[in-house]
C-alpha cells in the first residue's frame, strides 16, 4: 500500500525544536519557515510543495499524486481525508508538531488542506473550534488501520502489471488483507506460490529499511496484534492462494530489518 506521510525528517525536528524555544518571532511561522526548507516533501496525499499562514489560516498545499490516490476521489472524501491528516499529523508525538498545533490553537488560528491537480484544485477547510475537536477526539486501534485502509481503497482496483491487479484490502480478525486477481493463464498460481513468499519478505524488509509510509503502517499493523495476508485469486482457474504473515513473524521481520 504506496500512501506517503513522511512530513518532516529526523534532521529538521532539532531545527525546528531549537526555532520554537526562540522567543523572537512566531513560533507558527518559525515552523512554516522550517518545513518549506525541507519542502517538497512525499506525504500520505501526494508532495507537500509548502506550508503558508493567511487570513488567520494556515494552508497545507499539496500537489496530488493520482498514482496514490486519484484527485477525484480525494476530493469526494474530505471526511476521510481529514480523519488521515488527524491521525498522521495532528496524533503524532512529536514535540515539535504538537507545539505547532498548540500554538496554532492558541492564536485562534486554523488549517486548510489544499490539493492541486494540474489546472484544478480544492480545499478542505478546518477552523479552530474543529481543530480542537479534532485534537480532542479518540480514534480506537482498529478504526485507525480502517481509515489508512479507506485511502487505498480509494485507487482500487489498481493495474500492477501484466497478470497481477490489486482489487482490495481490509481489516479481517487477526489480518490486514491484500487481495489480488493473478492472471492464471500466464502464471499458475502453483508456479506463483513457490518464490513468492520471499518475494514479499524482500519487499517488506525494503520498506522498513527506509523507514518508508508503508513501513509506518506495517509497524502499526503489528504493534495492534495483527498480521498480514497476501490473497491471490486466479482468473483463470477460481483458485485462491493466501500467504500469511501472523503478528509474531511480523514482529521478527521488525527486529530483523536489515539496510538495503
Amino acid at each position: 500500500m504506496k500512501t506517503q506521510f513522511k512530513l518532516i525528517s529526523i534532521a529538521m525536528i532539532a531545527a525546528v525544536t531549537a526555532l520554537l524555544a526562540s522567543c523572537t518571532g512566531s513560533k507558527v511561522d518559525q515552523f512554516i519557515d522550517s518545513v518549506n526548507d525541507e519542502c517538497p516533501v512525499s506525504t500520505e496525499f501526494g508532495v507537500l510543495t509548502e506550508l503558508s499562514s493567511a487570513d488567520n489560516t494556515v494552508a497545507f498545499n499539496y500537489t496530488v499524486d493520482n498514482k496514490i490516490i486519484p484527485f477525484p476521489k480525494l476530493k469526494a472524501n474530505p471526511e476521510v481525508v481529514k480523519k488521515m491528516w488527524k491521525i498522521t499529523f495532528l496524533d503524532d508525538k512529536d514535540p515539535a508538531k504538537t507545539e505547532f498545533v498548540n500554538q496554532i490553537l492558541a492564536q485562534g488560528m486554523g488549517v486548510k488542506l489544499t490539493f492541486n491537480d494540474n489546472n484544478q484544485n480544492f480545499g478542505i477547510t478546518i477552523g479552530n473550534n474543529e481543530l480542537k475537536s479534532l485534537l480532542k477526539q479518540k480514534i480506537p486501534d482498529n478504526e485507525q488501520i480502517q481509515i489508512q485502509i479507506d485511502i487505498t481503497k480509494l485507487n482500487l482496483p489498481k493495474q500492477l502489471d501484466e497478470m497481477t491487479t490489486m482489487v482490495d484490502i481490509k481489516l479481517e480478525n487477526d489480518f490486514v488483507t491484500y487481495c489480488y486477481d493473478i492472471n492464471d493463464e500466464v502464471l499458475p498460481l502453483s508456479e506463483m506460490q513457490g518464490g513468492q513468499r520471499d518475494n514479499i519478505v524482500y519487499g517488506i524488509k525494503g520498506e522498513l529499511a527506509q523507514n518508508s509510509p508503508m513501513a509506518i503502517f506495517f509497524k502499526m499493523v503489528t504493534d495492534m496484534g495483527k498480521g498480514l495476508r497476501y490473497q491471490y485469486h486466479g482468473t483463470k482457474s477460481g483458485e485462491t492462494v493466501n500467504i500469511d504473515f501472523n503478528n509474531g513473524e511480523m514482529r521478527q521481520l521488525f527486529s530483523t530489518k536489515s539496510a538495503m
